[in-house]
This record gives C-alpha cells, structure tokens and sequence, in this order.
C-alpha cells in the first residue's frame, strides 16, 4: 500500500469512527477489510502515542487535552471491535494446550473447581509437581482438599485437588485477565473467562434473586435460601459453552456444555450477590415463617442465601412468585426489544421509537409486532417490563403505545444516562450518535473585500461576524436560541453534542460588542485574527472569504519552506536561521514588515543578508544601522553575499544630496547610520526604496521621538 492509499484509508477509518463517512470513503473501507484493519491499528498507535505524549503537560489545559485523547482511543477501540465483530475480545484468549506440555487443568464437579495437571503424551503431575506449578502462577495458597483422581483419555489418572469456588473465585478471574497465560492449561483460562462473565453480570446488574427449596428430613417442611441467578443471559454465554475444553467435564463427559457453563457463571453470580448481601444492614429476619408475607419477608432479609423453615405450600408460593417475576430476565427465549431515538425535527421534539421483532423476524413499530408475532405474550412481558424502566412510554397523547415524543432534555437522559441503563436491563438502544468532547469555541469573521478599494492594509472589506463550535457555525439569534434551551445540543461532525452554557454566553457578547462593527480595513481585520484585539473564546479568532488580510492568513497556513544554501549566499544557514529567511521572505511576499529578534550573536546580520541576496535585483534595500557596526555590515555582505552590490553613505565624504541618487542607481543594499539618515533624510526620501533594515532597531521604539518621526518619511 502506498503513501497515498495509506492516507486515504486511514482518513476513511477516521471518518468510520466518528459516524461521517461518506458513501465513497465506505466503499474503500468495505472492499479491502484488511486495510481497513490495519488503518486503526495505525490510528490507535499514534493516538496512544499522542495521549503518552500530552501526559507530561503540566499546564491547566492538560486535564482537557487528556480527555480529548482519552475520547479519541475510546472511539477508535470501539470502531475496532465492531470492525472485529468481538463482543468480548477476551473468549478468543482460550487455545489448545500444545502437547507434550503439562499444564494445570480445570475440571468442575459439584460446585467445586478441581485442578490437576498433564498434557497430551504426558505422565500427568505427581502431588509436589502439582503443588509446585500452582505456586508458580500464583494459585490460592488455601482452601485445598485432596480429591479422586481425575481419569485420562489415555487411561492414566491424574491427582487432584478441590478447593470451594469462593475460595479460588479472584485466582479464577485475576487467570481470566490474563494471568499465568503461558502457563495455564486451557480448561484454566476458560474457567477464568467464565468467571469473569459471572462478574460482568454482577456489576451490571444482571442478576436476580430466586428462591431455592430442601425437603426437611421429615417431609413436613422445606429448608429455602436465597440463590441469585445471572439474567439476561445471552450470545456470551453461548460462545463460551461452544468453547468450553473437555477437561471440564473430565468427571462427567456426557454433561451438556451450555449447562455446564450456566451453572458455573449461576455459581460465581451467587457467591458475589451472597457476600454483598451479608454486608448489607438489613431488618432482622422474622422469627417464625409460617405464611407467605412472613416467607417473603425472610427472602428480602437473608439476601446473604442463609436458610429458613417455612410449611411446603407456603414456600412453594413464594418461590413461584419470584420466578414469575424474574422469568422475563432468565427465559432464554426472550425476545430482545428496540429502543430507538430519531434525531430532531423542526420543532426540537426528539421521536422515540419501541421495536420488536415481527413474525418473519425483522423489526416493527412495537404494536404492529404485537399483532404480527407468533410470540405475543412474550413481546407484551417485555413491553412492559420496558415501561416499567422508562416510565415516559406510558405518557399520554402518544399515537401508538410504544411511541412518544422527548424534549431536548429527555433525549439527553435517554443519551448520556438512561440508555446505559436500559442496556443493562437487556434492552437494544438506538441512539444518534454522540460526542462527550467540549467542542472548542471561536469567533469567525467572514470578509467580503469591497472592489473599489486597493489592496494592501488599507483595503475596505464589508464583514460578518457568527460563533463558530468546532464545525458547527452559529449566529447571534441561534445562539440566543440555545442558550434558551434546557440542553443546547448541536450537531457537530455527524456526531450530538452539548454546548458549553458559559461559551454560550461568552459568544453572545462577543458577537453584541461587534455587531455594529460590518466595515473594516486589512489591517483591522489582521490584528483581530492574531489576537491583539482580545476575544473571551478559548480558539480566538478565524478569518475567512476575500482581501488582502484573508488571502493574507491563507498563505500564513504554508509558508515557505526554509533553505539552508539559498541563492546567492556563501556559506550553509543554521536550521532556525533559515527559518528566518523563509519568514523574511513571507512577509515581503505579502507587503508587511516584521522584528527579527534573535539573540545576541545568533546572526542576525548573515540572515538579513541571506534574504537580501536571495531577492537580488527586486529593489534596492536601505539598511540603518549604529557607526559601531556599519563596517561590519560591509564586511559581512563581502562575505556571505559578494555578488551584492553595496554602497556605505556614511562619513564627510559621503555623496551630497545632489550626488546621492547617482551613487545609488546601480546599489542593492546602502548602508548608512541613524544620525546620517536623519540628516540626509531629505534626500533618502526622494529615493524609491524597496525595503528598509533597522540594526538595534530600539532606537525607534519610541514612535514619538524625532529619529522615529524622521525615518517614517522614507518610502519602503
């Protein structure tokens, strides 16, 4: 792939991410996958690099430059996994265990994880062996008890230890992130990852409490306990079941996988909720559990799973009770529901959407699935457990049930804050996409040059003032608009946003200060782009359309390149020295004048001369400089630049001012001192200059001083 096509691709990639590609950037993105692939791989690593980079600021816009990088990688990783097609990158962690290597293996047998270590045409581990390889990669160091040992295909029998899953529950999910990889056999990492799915479940919310029976040895009773179960259990736990190594079901081969993996995340799912709910100040549990208000009240009080009595009809209630709540959340057959938010019309009113999928399976308006599914009950279960979580579906005035309108406000919520949550209650979120970065304000004054006017500093330009917010470009009565709203939220790169209330306010004043202000010359509208006129917005101010100051700031944005050797000059520049150059050479170019301030002894005068030499033959050049340094002037341009040709007006001998217009004719550069300038100034100004140079040029700080008053008289 070339420079270009890299380029093309990796600007493709970037515009993917942010939700802005155009139908041609996606077409190159969708022919070429691998490409594709390696353009965010790119993309990732130089934006990591970038992010490593700004961590070292130390200023106070480092926490919002943070965050900026911080947004980009996490908009690019989340392109990369749906590019990948990975829901949870880490089940591709699980490999074959290669042979002739032993390895700790896994197996689960009655709640309890059973480690014992072989491999492929190996002699399984004896007790120290396997004794020493759990110490290596850091295996609890209590909890074991000695277990059978663990029949091999090839009819050996490996030794083994038992250890209660709360015991082994962080070894477990510190293997599923990735410890001892290398080292642990197969069935151990896939144990991890389901341990760590049993932990996502938790910290999501996915779990709910069920109500588990024992018969009491005298059948008059039951013993029940809390038991919390994962919900919403769905393509992950499959994937991991399709996965899971044999060594799991080494003590019973004929087991069902997807049972198996149920069991053990149900396991690790409950031994969490258990330990949390015991932590939990809680009323005291009733003293006796005799009908099914004092059962349920146990239940709410020994969350922990700790048991009590309660009569077999009373018991058995409850416990139906429970599951019929939690079977939505735990069936596996449920149908999985669309909410979704269409962007604003006219009116700022946000439409939001319930989906659900039809007879045929494809998604529709959620009363028209109702009629049109062979599961209706289950569609309804779902619509109303949806309404239950997002009480504005059931507000009045809707057209259909499922369908209502959001303010900006609302939408916002369902964006940034109730959408994650619906997520995690198992429902499909469909929103416009949406940028946590504060887009960067500005001010942009658009300029129109007025024809009859001439070019240069004094050019007249008709002008516009307008808010800028990344690409978003406002006006006054928009933004008087917004900053009305309960949200000001813009579109910005394809992507909705929040706009800044006191960037509001601060752009509204600016654009009320200048509102009057529709006329300016050149030079007014440069010092408002550099700033010397003061803005409240953080990115100051753009310029933009026609005349001299706006074609001006173009050319600042590709200056000329810098030259070590240039034309005509003896000798190679130093890099910052040609920097200079290439700068001196931008402002002649575009008709200003400039301050060349470098350092003592840095070489100015080389610099200058380099210029001078380079632009040979446009016009002559009238340097004023102090007497201490005139003689160096010249001795240095017969140095650098020996093809110039130099005259030193300086001295009682020096041309009068009938003389000087002839000693100069054929010059490129005169050299004469300030106090010689002054008193000739008479004759210097009836001379066409091309340019003046002021060596120390201090002496004319003080515009108000009669050397600064006299040298203005010359032309350049």
């Amino acid at each position: 792939m070339d420079d270009v096509t890299q380029a093309a691709f990796d600007r493709a990639a970037w515009a993917a991410a942010e939700g802005v590609a155009t139908e041609d950037q996606l077409t190159l993105l969708q022919a070429d996958t691998a490409g594709w692939k390696h353009a965010l791989e790119r993309l990732l690593d130089d934006t990591e690099d970038a992010l490593d980079a700004v961590q070292h600021l130390s200023g106070p816009e480092r926490a919002q430059v943070v965050a900026d990088f911080e947004a980009e990688l996490d908009l690019l990783e989340a392109a990369y996994d749906r590019l990948l097609g990975v829901a949870d990158p880490t089940l591709a962690i699980v490999t074959i265990d290669p042979a002739g290597e032993v390895r700790l293996q896994a197996t689960w047998s009655g709640g309890q994880v059973v480690i014992w270590a072989a491999g492929a045409h190996t002699k399984p581990a004896d007790n120290d062996a396997l004794a020493d390889l759990l110490q290596t990669i850091g295996g609890p160091a209590l909890g074991w008890s000695q277990h059978p040992a663990v029949p091999l295909p090839s009819g050996a029998r490996a030794v083994a230890l038992s250890i209660p899953l709360d015991e082994a529950l962080g070894w477990l999910v510190a293997v599923g992130g990735g410890l001892g990889r290398g080292s642990v056999g197969s069935s151990v990492s896939w144990l991890g990852h389901a341990a760590l799915l049993g932990v996502r479940h938790v910290a999501a919310g996915a779990i709910v409490p069920a109500l588990k029976s024992v018969k009491r040895a005298d059948n008059r009773g039951l013993d029940l306990a809390v038991k919390w179960e994962p919900a919403l259990v769905g393509p992950e736990l499959d994937a991991l079941a399709a996965a899971m190594p044999g060594p799991i079901v080494a003590m019973n081969t004929n087991a069902n996988p997807k049972n198996v993996t149920l069991d053990i995340v149900s396991a690790v799912v409950d031994t969490i909720a258990s330990e949390a709910g015991g932590k939990l100040e809680l009323p005291a549990p009733p003293p006796v559990t005799r009908s099914t208000t004092q059962v349920a009240e146990a239940v709410v009080t020994r969350l922990d799973g700790s048991s009590f009595p309660a009569p077999v009809a009373v018991g058995a209630e409850v416990s139906k009770r429970l599951d019929r709540w939690a079977k939505p959340v735990t069936s596996g057959g449920r149908p999985r529901l669309v909410v979704q938010l269409d962007p604003p019309d006219r009116g700022d009113a946000w439409f939001l959407s319930v989906l659900g999928p039809g007879a045929e399976g494809t998604l529709l308006p959620i009363e028209v699935a109702l009629g049109d599914s062979k599961n209706t009950k289950a569609l309804a279960d779902e619509l109303a457990r949806l309404e239950r979580i997002l009480p504005v579906l059931l507000r009045a005035g809707g057209l259909r049930r499922g369908q209502v309108y959001l303010s900006q406000q609302e939408a916002w919520e369902l964006m940034t804050v109730t959408g994650t949550s619906l997520e995690s209650a198992g429902f499909d979120v469909r929103v416009p996409a949406l940028s946590r970065k504060k887009p960067t304000a500005a001010l942009r004054l658009f300029t129109i040059a007025e024809g009859d006017t001439a070019v240069g500093a004094h050019q007249l330009a008709n002008v516009r003032w307008s808010a800028v917010f990344d690409d978003v470009e406002l006006t006054a009565a928009e933004i008087m608009k917004l900053a009305a709203a309960a949200r000001p939220l813009v579109k910005s790169r394809g992507m909705w946003v929040e706009l800044d209330r006191a960037d509001l306010k601060e752009a509204a004043a600016a654009l009320a200060e200048r509102s009057t202000k529709t006329r300016m010359t050149g030079a007014e509208i440069l010092r408002h782009a550099v700033g010397l006129e003061g803005t409240p917005l953080g990115a100051g101010i753009t310029v933009e359309g026609s005349g001299w100051a706006a074609d001006l700031l173009e050319r600042v944005s590709a200056p000329t390149e810098p030259v070590l050797t240039p034309e005509g000059f003896v000798g190679e520049l130093r890099s910052y020295q040609a920097e200079a150059v290439a700068w001196l050479g931008f402002l002649d170019d575009v008709g200003l004048g400039g301050c060349l301030a470098l350092d003592m002894g840095l070489g100015k005068t080389p610099t200058v001369l380099a210029h001078l030499a380079r632009t040979q033959g446009v016009g002559r050049a009238l340097v004023i400089a102090p007497p201490a340094v005139v003689g160096n002037w010249a001795a240095e341009a017969a140095k650098f630049s020996p093809k110039l040709k130099v005259v030193v007006h300086h001295g009682a001998s020096r041309a009068t001012a009938e003389e000087l217009e002839a000693e100069v004719a054929d010059a490129d550069v005169v050299i004469t001192t300030y106090g010689t300038a002054v008193r000739d100034v008479d004759a210097l100004e009836g001379i066409a200059w091309d340019r003046v140079v002021l060596d120390e040029a201090q002496a004319i700080k003080n515009a108000g001083n009669e050397t600064s008053q006299q040298l203005r008289r010359i032309p350049a």
